[in-house]
């Protein structure tokens, strides 16, 4: 049975149109793209680290503060899950809730 932080990463990485927005935010290609250039290894380490590496490219432009070392991986998926079901961009998204 699947915990509280398994159910939200099972939701958040179901909807590829966020990791495709993630990935272009950062990498400026889609997710099966980068995947395909890194052999399938997903070079950025999975979908935490690059959802946490462009919330704080994000929040650098905004002049805000975002370190993820100051965040359980509970609440940082939490994090997801918000900014998927915000619509907003990965920079939007920064402005607004950090």
């Amino acid at each position: 049975m699947p915990n509280k932080k398994d159910e939200i990463e099972n939701r958040f990485t179901a909807a590829r149109h966020v990791m495709d927005d993630l990935c272009r935010a950062y990498y400026g290609m889609t997710w099966d793209e980068h995947e395909r250039l890194h052999g399938g290894r997903g070079g950025s380490g999975g979908y935490l680290p690059l959802f946490t590496a462009c919330l704080q490219m994000a929040a650098e432009l905004a002049g805000k503060e975002f370190d993820p070392a100051n965040y359980t991986e509970l609440e940082l998926w939490q994090l997801c899950e918000l900014y998927a079901a915000s619509g907003l961009s990965v920079q939007d998204f920064a402005e607004r809730h950090l």
